[in-house]
């Protein structure tokens, strides 16, 4: 998939006044994330919704529905852009340190999934609390599972996870445990294996 693009468009000024009275966007119109996450139904409907809704309170004010709706969608919407935004930054950040670290499996220094060793060549630790914390937990721990599905299908927003001290604590306690537990099977080839595989 090529131009997995995340823009989201404004029709209101810095007031919040409507710009184009009796136009409403919805969906990818107004905001589109990298489709990658599978969200944009999702968000769609829940814009179709805010809509609805802001009709239903203003049923003879244009000004007034698009004022509430562009509101509503900056509340309700617009923290799931900056998600996509922010996981599409990581993971450009992620392939270019696997393409611009150099090789340690000579001395044994690097990790299955290229990750260590070397100078420059240190995992985020997000990343590996996501790996070895929070996708364990989701198999073991119902509460995790259920967070993760609500925040997952747009029932939470995207950092309810992390704003949820039950939840970190259980992710935490299964990290803890990670050099107890036999190593996870890979998923596929990494990067720079999967670019040794085509060329």
């Amino acid at each position: 998939m090529a131009r997995l693009l995340n823009r989201r468009r404004r029709f209101t000024d810095d007031e919040g006044c409507p710009l184009a009275v009796g136009l409403v966007a919805v969906g990818d119109a107004h905001t589109c994330t990298n489709p990658l996450y599978g969200r944009g139904c999702s968000l769609a409907m829940v814009q179709a919704h805010l809509l609805a809704e802001a009709v239903r309170s203003h049923p003879d004010d244009l000004r007034a529905v698009a004022a509430e709706y562009e509101a509503a969608s900056h509340r309700e919407v617009d923290p799931w852009y900056r998600a996509a935004v922010a996981q599409d930054a990581a993971a450009r950040a992620e392939a270019a340190r696997q393409l611009h670290q150099p090789s340690t499996e000579a001395d044994g220094a690097g990790s299955e999934d290229g990750a260590g060793g070397e100078a420059g060549g240190e995992e985020d630790p997000m990343r590996a609390l996501f790996r070895d914390g929070l996708l364990p937990a989701l198999r073991i721990d119902p509460v995790v599972l259920r967070a993760f599905l609500r925040m997952f299908n747009l029932l939470e927003p995207p950092d309810s996870l992390i704003k949820d001290w039950d939840v970190i604590g259980r992710v935490m306690a299964v990290y803890q445990e990670r050099d107890q537990r036999p190593p996870e099977p890979a998923l596929g080839p990494d990067r720079t294996a999967m670019l040794d595989v085509l060329a």
